[in-house]
């Protein structure tokens, strides 16, 4: 028993000089790959929290902006004689809105 208990205070040793050493080894490269972008690793947190906000906020597309002069607007609206369900939204109301049609149904925008 007391041969198992050395062995696994052992294997648990290693296995644990092995995670930190992995770790280690992943800071140092992503901070040599930062500084060639000439970032520090702090500031890449900063980006990376950012736009993960910024993709939760597209996700939430019925969520509210968070600008005073802001708008989001959804509705029904009559175009060309056809009910066409449109969503608005924007930071600021002095922006124009731009509305695109993109050719027919199942027709995709091409840049």
């Amino acid at each position: 028993m007391r041969q198992i208990r050395v062995w696994l205070g052992w294997s648990t040793a290693v296995v644990t000089g092995f995670v930190l050493l992995a770790v280690a080894s992943l800071l140092v490269v992503l901070d040599r790959g930062l500084s060639d972008f000439g970032i520090t690793p702090r500031e890449a947190y900063r980006v990376w929290r950012a736009e993960l906000a910024q993709a939760a906020a597209i996700r939430n597309a019925e969520g509210s902006i968070d600008t005073p002069r802001g708008m989001a607007e959804r509705g029904f609206v009559r175009i060309g004689g056809i009910e066409q369900w449109v969503t608005i939204r924007g930071e600021d109301r002095e922006n124009p809105a731009i509305l695109i049609f993109h050719g027919g149904p199942g027709d995709t925008n091409r840049n």
